[in-house]
């Protein structure tokens, strides 16, 4: 029992040190806390699964001030762990993103992209997107055709689309290009195409977003019944 209530106190300790440690102490946080910038990049990882957001975030910046901030890897998980809060702080989450890929960190490249595609900042976006499709980074093909589609460029759009779903066939991510796909040419009133990519989907598998989708496209179209029918299995309030 002792042993167990010394452990309890000894974390409780190490939580304590963790949010009350101040960034001009970052560099000598290893002597404070005792703990190797891997180790406590452990430790804030587990505190993260364990929904304990902010020391988590507060340990990995700790491990990023250790290192000077020399890690280019350790920006981007830090700009990775900031959009998975809730709220995401993608702001933050962007310049953490910039410095790793400013440091030659490939990886950033993707995520960059697309959270300038959101931001609407669509040259910044246009940039890493391609400097992320030449990395060979395959969510890339999305991201420019996500971009593409809000650019208006249909034809782009349409290509890299085409090269997603080859690649990611049968997948999740290949099933979300291909209904982007067929919202593309719903929204320019070619239903049969669009069409096309939403059954394919159901076709496989149920999915809700897909039906709703075919639902609103149906309505569109004056086919009532039909519109009716995927409504009802999207679940939709509507009915």
């Amino acid at each position: 029992m002792a042993k167990v209530i010394f452990e309890k106190n000894r974390k409780f300790r190490l939580e304590e040190k963790v949010l009350n440690l101040e960034g001009r102490n970052y560099m000598r946080a290893e002597k404070y806390l005792n703990k190797t910038p891997r180790k406590l990049k452990y430790i804030g990882n587990k505190y993260f699964n364990e929904k304990k957001y902010k020391l988590g975030l507060k340990c990995i910046r700790i491990v990023i001030g250790m290192e000077n901030g020399r890690n280019m890897q350790n920006l981007y998980w830090m700009g990775f762990l900031l959009t998975m809060v809730k709220p995401a702080k993608i702001d933050l989450a962007v310049k953490y993103f910039q410095k790793a890929a400013n440091g030659g960190y490939k990886d950033a490249y993707y995520p960059l992209g697309a959270f300038y595609t959101e931001l609407g900042e669509y040259k910044l976006a246009e940039f890493y997107l391609k400097r992320a499709e030449e990395n060979k980074d395959n969510s890339s093909l999305k991201g420019l055709g996500d971009l593409y589609t809000i650019l208006g460029n249909y034809e782009l759009a349409s290509y890299y689309y085409d090269k997603g779903i080859e690649i990611f066939k049968d997948t999740n991510i290949g099933d979300t290009i291909m209904c982007n796909l067929g919202n593309m040419y719903q929204e320019q009133k070619k239903y049969k195409e669009a069409e096309y990519y939403y059954r394919n989907i159901l076709d496989r598998r149920k999915h809700r977003r897909v039906s709703y989708k075919l639902g609103t496209m149906y309505e569109e179209m004056g086919d009532c019944e039909l519109a009716e029918k995927y409504y009802k299995e999207a679940n939709h309030k509507k009915y």
